[in-house]
């Protein structure tokens, strides 16, 4: 009820002011994800230590994707952190490590496309290094694979889908390959379909459509989504889940972007500038003078 009707029906001598109430509107609910303001210190030390403890391990190799995806999710969410995680100083023996991790031979390629494309986010000066021969061919045989499976098990077209991703991080000049285009409405469908309740994939797919299709972010309708999603990085927190808080606040950082960019340096964000407070320092009082 506004202010002219709660004055209806009230003689004028009647009328007081504790009788009106203004009407505030509703604070809008925030849909994007802000790094800064959702993660506080004692979360970021936690995935921060994670990622080192999975660093301390890399000469096995069998722990190198963990790292190489831990730091790559760190770097794109907090990038004016990212000295913290002394990159350039782990980097040689990331690589190196990488080298041992992944066969030309090997018969599955899924884990060996998300070690490659994170440390290509990491290191872009370094791609040459990092890509041996023959990795387009088995990464992509692995997604043709894939995508044979996903036609009787649809929820496979999940690891289509981030196959399809990380391909272009590593070979952005040979996107056109992928036909991306027969891919996108399958991908919207199934994000639709987890959006009944399954928000865990249906995030990474959202993540997925956003990196390869970004002028077409509106499909994804997040304004209604966004908040369900988000508390999905506050359980992992709960439960002290470090690598799922990790890769969460990553997704959700990568839909809150303002503009994403698969550039020949690996997946490129630009966030949201951060507006202004509108409240001003108030004027000082101009000085009184006598008049004589």
């Amino acid at each position: 009820m506004g202010v002219r009707e709660q004055l209806e029906g009230q003689p004028d001598d009647e009328i007081r002011l504790q009788d009106l109430s203004l009407e505030m509107p509703e604070a809008k609910t925030e849909f994007s994800f802000d790094p800064e303001k959702e993660i506080s210190e004692e979360e970021w030390v936690n995935m921060k230590r994670k990622f080192e403890l999975h660093c301390s391990m890399t000469h096995t190799a069998s722990t190198v994707d963990f790292a190489a995806a831990t730091a790559s999710d760190l770097f794109y969410v907090l990038p004016n952190r990212k000295d913290e995680l002394h990159l350039e100083e782990r980097r040689e023996a990331m690589i190196e490590a990488s080298k041992k991790y992944v066969n030309v031979d090997n018969k599955n390629w899924f884990n060996e496309a998300w070690l490659l494309s994170n440390l290509v986010n990491l290191f872009p000066d370094h791609k040459e290094e990092i890509l041996g021969e023959r990795y387009w061919e088995n990464i992509k045989n692995e997604m043709d694979k894939s995508a044979e499976i996903a036609k009787d098990r649809p929820q496979v077209w999940s690891n289509v889908a981030k196959l399809a991703t990380q391909l272009s991080i590593l070979y952005p000049d040979r996107r056109e390959e992928l036909q991306l285009e027969n891919l996108q409405d399958t991908m919207l469908r199934l994000y639709k379909s987890n959006c009944a309740g399954n928000w865990k994939e249906a995030l990474e797919m959202a993540e997925y459509y956003c990196t390869l299709f970004p002028d077409h972010k509106a499909d994804l309708n997040l304004e209604q989504k966004m908040p369900r999603m988000k508390e999905l990085y506050k359980l992992a927190v709960e439960k002290n889940s470090w690598l799922q808080a990790t890769s969460t606040a990553y997704s959700l950082t990568v839909l809150s972007a303002e503009k994403v960019e698969i550039t020949d340096r690996g997946l490129q964000l630009t966030m949201p500038v951060k507006k202004e407070s509108f409240q001003q320092a108030t004027p000082p009082r101009p000085e009184r003078k006598e008049l004589n």
